[in-house]
């Protein structure tokens, strides 16, 4: 499972995005694998990609590559779970999306299934690697 950050979506909706040719040279380099996104990691994508040729480059990448929602059969424990991750690190001052990505992979590596976070940065950087 390939769960996917807010850096590399924004870079990959937009061409002006100093990461973006990396951003399609690495979804070249992934060969088809499933990619995961969350919702927190979509709205802050949308909030990023304000215009609308940028969302509508956000649904076609949705539509031709193989995206998938995140499935969460118990979203009140997943809510939960956040929350506690959030405090837990709160002087990193993450957010939402970081604590989202960070619970599903913990959540994969205790069932046994693999995770990687597609990600351009430390947290809370942008897609540019600033803040």
């Amino acid at each position: 499972m390939i769960l996917l950050d807010t850096g590399p979506l924004v870079a990959l909706c937009d061409p002006r995005d100093a990461l973006n040719r990396v951003a399609l040279r690495d979804l070249g380099r992934l060969g088809g694998a499933t990619l995961v996104l969350c919702l927190p990691v979509l709205a802050e994508a949308c909030f990023l990609l304000p215009h609308a040729v940028q969302r509508q480059r956000v649904r076609r990448l949705l539509e031709e590559f193989p995206v998938v929602a995140d499935r969460t059969d118990d979203g009140r424990a997943m809510w939960f779970e956040v929350l506690e991750w959030l405090a837990r690190y709160a002087e990193h001052e993450p957010d939402l999306a970081d604590a989202w990505l960070s619970v599903l992979a913990g959540r994969q590596r205790t069932t046994g299934c693999g995770a990687m976070i597609v990600s351009s940065g430390p947290s809370g950087a942008g897609p540019t690697g600033k803040s």
